[in-house]
C-alpha cells in the first residue's frame, strides 16, 4: 500500500496495490493508542480516503484491516494547514 500525501493535512490517500476488501482503517499515535477508526462495509476499492482534520500534528501509524484478516500499516507525518 502506498499513502499520500506524506505529510498530510486534512485527507490522506491510501492506493492499495490491487483493490482489496477493507474492513478497517485505524490511525494509532506511537504509543500504540488508536486515535481514529474508520470502518468500512466491505468495500473493494484501490484508493481509500481518510479524513485527518480531527488529528493532532505529530507522527503516525495506519493500519489498514482486509476482509482477510491481513494487516498492512504505513507511518505518516500530520501537519497543521
Amino acid at each position: 500500500a502506498n499513502i499520500f500525501p506524506n505529510p498530510v493535512r486534512s485527507e490522506l490517500n491510501i492506493q492499495m496495490k490491487r483493490p482489496l476488501l477493507v474492513d478497517m482503517i485505524s490511525i494509532l499515535d506511537l504509543n500504540g493508542k488508536v486515535v481514529k477508526t474508520v470502518t468500512q462495509p466491505s468495500q473493494q476499492s484501490s484508493i481509500i480516503k481518510v479524513v485527518t482534520d480531527e488529528i493532532p500534528q505529530g507522527i503516525f501509524l495506519v493500519q489498514i484491516k482486509d476482509n482477510q484478516g491481513r494487516m498492512f500499516h504505513r507511518k505518516f507525518i500530520k501537519m497543521y494547514d
